[in-house]
């Protein structure tokens, strides 16, 4: 489904004295993001982010990055890899997933959900860490939020800035570091070129599909294996920027070479509406 581009509707824009910087925000997130590899029944593999909110190992990513997948494993900014996998609970409509690995390891962390008290509307700034095409891992953007709407039961925060593929279940923060939406894709022209203009589901989203997760599995229950476990992807199937088997997204195709896609990423431009993640 397309997304059609709205008129930008400028509300008053909060100030907030004690903002973090830009730095700051990225040293307090960076830790909590995961860089996604998984991989499918065809033997392809793509690329997508996750993120741990809460210290009990949840992790947050879209229902397209796992739906229909055979192995998945994640690998932090400190260099830990995680495995094993669990998923608790998808949410279609909303496009977020809830997994839960055993523990957070060493240097890691995790990000928190912004408060129902702190209201985000047009005109906030907003940060996120994503994986654009699956070789700039980590990568940090910020932009502003240029609209708020309802669709399905869904809030859909419209932002400024590309989120290319392999930005699919990044954190949309605001500028205390708080989770205030994730994101789920990016509008694109008929041209099939990605524009600067990303969409993701609201926190309110994240906190009913959280909810519904933590109901079926609490917290106390979750190390069991009662939930459905995702198979891990072995370690010499793992993308690597030098396997000669890397796999990833532009313009919607995948590559099988790594030296004709780095190529064709140094040749892209940005572009205009796809789902943004691995597949």
């Amino acid at each position: 489904m397309k997304y059609m581009l709205i008129g930008l509707s400028f509300l008053s824009l909060t100030f907030n004295a004690f903002a973090l910087s830009a730095e700051d925000i990225y040293s307090k997130s960076s830790f909590a993001i995961l860089h996604l590899t998984t991989n499918d029944s065809a033997g392809k593999y793509w690329h997508a982010t996750g993120f741990f909110v809460g210290k009990e190992g949840l992790v947050l990513t879209n229902h397209h990055v796992i739906d229909d997948i055979d192995g998945i494993v994640g690998k932090s900014q400190s260099g830990n890899e995680y495995i094993g996998f669990k998923l608790l609970y998808s949410d279609k409509n909303s496009d977020i997933a809830v997994l839960k690995v055993a523990n957070i390891q060493k240097n890691d962390t995790y990000l928190e959900l912004a408060s129902d008290e702190k209201k985000y509307s047009i005109g906030n700034d907003i940060f996120w860490i994503g994986h654009p095409s699956g070789i700039e891992k980590f990568s940090f953007s910020k932009g502003y939020i240029s609209q708020i709407k309802m669709k399905e039961n869904v809030e859909l925060l419209q932002f400024n800035g590309v989120a290319y593929h392999g930005s699919s279940g990044s954190p949309l923060l605001n500028s205390d570091g708080e989770v205030i939406g994730i994101i789920h894709s990016g509008l694109e022209n008929s041209s099939k070129n990605v524009i600067g203009t990303g969409l993701g589901s609201g926190r309110n989203n994240i906190s009913e599909v959280l909810d519904r997760a933590l109901n079926q599995y609490p917290v106390n229950t979750i190390s069991e294996a009662t939930a459905e476990p995702i198979n891990e992807i072995t370690a010499s199937a793992t993308i690597s920027e030098s396997s000669e088997n890397a796999r990833t997204l532009v313009n919607t195709e995948p590559k099988n070479d790594l030296a004709s896609l780095i190529r064709e990423l140094k040749a892209y431009t940005p572009p205009s509406e796809v789902r943004l993640g691995s597949k």
